[in-house]
């Protein structure tokens, strides 16, 4: 079972309440499609989403966005981007001036999940968790590894929380990434648990430690 204590200590804001048990349709449907050598990774974003939204309710003021487009911060030139134009900006719902579209051939990161706190209003939102979804394989590939850690930096230039995570699941397996907040040069803290038992239990640290509305 993945601990609380194995990540960033963060000063509890209230009392959490116990989360209930996922519903047995849920918890089959979950190790069934862990199970299954499927073929397409989408046939994992309905139990995903299933169990985000159980771990993070919306009466406690969580959203999760599925795919999400995350576009690079103004000032910080992305791959394969054009020279910037400090009239080809946009604001994301962070609160981020970040470069439009329209400034060029911008290029954008796209997870499968983003877990935020939301704000009371446009610009307000607190991104809490990254979820990404592969394919059941026996061995992660680098190109993974990649993807996770671009997916890190990219988020980490958007004032996080200070226990953002990025999350690799890959069938049975799950992977955890975290950096440090303005410590991008330090070697990323990594986790590796199974995902059925240790998914919800990673997912639920994030929740308890912002779960005050």
């Amino acid at each position: 079972m993945f601990s609380c204590t194995l990540l960033l200590q963060i000063p509890q804001m209230s009392a959490f309440p116990p989360v209930r048990p996922l519903d047995e349709w849920l918890q089959r449907h979950l190790a069934s499609t862990i199970e299954e050598d499927l073929r397409y990774e989408a046939s994992f974003y309905g139990p995903i989403n299933s169990l985000l939204t159980h771990v993070f309710p919306l009466q406690q003021r969580f959203m999760v966005k599925p795919q999400p487009k995350l576009h690079p911060v103004a000032g910080m030139p992305p791959p394969q981007s054009e020279a910037e134009s400090s009239e080809r900006v946009s604001i994301d719902s962070m609160n981020n001036v970040i470069q439009s579209r329209k400034a060029g051939r911008v290029s954008t990161d796209e997870p499968d999940f983003i877990v935020v706190k939301a704000g009371f209003e446009y610009g307000g939102d607190l991104a809490l968790a990254v979820v990404e979804v592969k394919k059941k394989r026996k061995k992660i590939m680098r190109v993974d590894w990649d993807q996770a850690l671009r997916y890190l930096c990219n988020i980490l230039h958007k004032n996080p929380a200070p226990d953002l995570t990025v999350y690799l699941v890959t069938g049975a397996t799950t992977y955890s990434v975290q950096l440090p907040m303005g410590e991008e040069d330090m070697v990323p803290i990594t986790y590796q648990f199974p995902t059925l038992t240790g998914l919800q239990s990673s997912l639920e640290c994030i929740s308890k430690r912002h779960w005050a509305v």
